[in-house]
């Protein structure tokens, strides 16, 4: 009997792990995503083209929707709002010494899933849109992180400040790229856990019919 007991507090102590380590990454692209909206005045990078003017060297943005950024504070808040509200659970669940029934735990696997999904959205959005900046930048300059330098200054009309967006979006794509192996690592043991509950209620049903049988009580088999 003392196997199941360390496999459950083995998992909850990974769990838990895992859900601090889910706020890291979602905090590593939601900052970056706010202070790029305030460097460029609202505007979103991801999606955006553009051309270069001929006689300033001033860089005309095509800009993408704004909905890409705003999708991207969408997730990666919502990842960190769940894995906040997961260690506060798991700290009551510590203090009270219980633990999560099976319905809660099936409720935590649907938003698991639902967090997977979401950020691993936002994770291909950024990367692909951030491509795209890219392709537009590297039309005048070698490299795309040669348009962040401070004197610049590659688009003055729509004062856009272009000095940290190079550093801001690898931080993003960091944050997004690691923070969805981490949901779907915590939806596979949430489904572990899930598993492991249903066996136990599967086990404690087929005991309670055996004893029913034993005594000969016919109401009990039939439930």
């Amino acid at each position: 009997m003392s196997e199941p007991s360390f496999f459950s507090d083995t998992l909850t102590l990974v769990q838990v792990a895992g859900y601090v380590v889910a706020v890291i990454f979602g905090l590593c692209a939601l900052v970056p995503t706010i202070l790029h909206l305030i460097d460029f005045e609202g505007h979103c990078l991801l999606f955006t083209n553009g051309t270069w003017q001929a006689s300033d060297g001033q860089f005309v943005a095509d800009w993408g929707s704004q909905f890409y950024c705003d999708y991207n504070i969408f997730w990666s808040f919502f990842s960190v709002l769940i894995a906040l509200t997961q260690l506060v659970i798991f700290a009551k669940n510590a203090k009270r010494n219980t633990s999560k029934g099976f319905l809660t735990v099936l409720g935590d696997l649907v938003v698991c899933t639902l967090v997977c999904i979401l950020v691993f959205a936002g994770a291909v959005m950024t990367s692909v849109g951030y491509n795209r900046w890219c392709d537009a930048i590297l039309q005048r300059f070698t490299e795309c992180e040669d348009a962040a330098s401070p004197t610049t200054g590659i688009d003055r009309k729509d004062g856009i400040n272009t000095a940290h967006f190079y550093i801001h979006y690898g931080i993003i794509q960091f944050g997004a790229w690691s923070c969805w192996p981490t949901w779907v690592a915590l939806s596979l043991f949430v489904l572990s856990r899930f598993i492991s509950l249903h066996q136990d209620y599967v086990i404690r049903v087929s005991m309670a019919r055996e004893r029913a049988r034993l005594c000969g009580d016919p109401s009990q088999l039939l439930t």
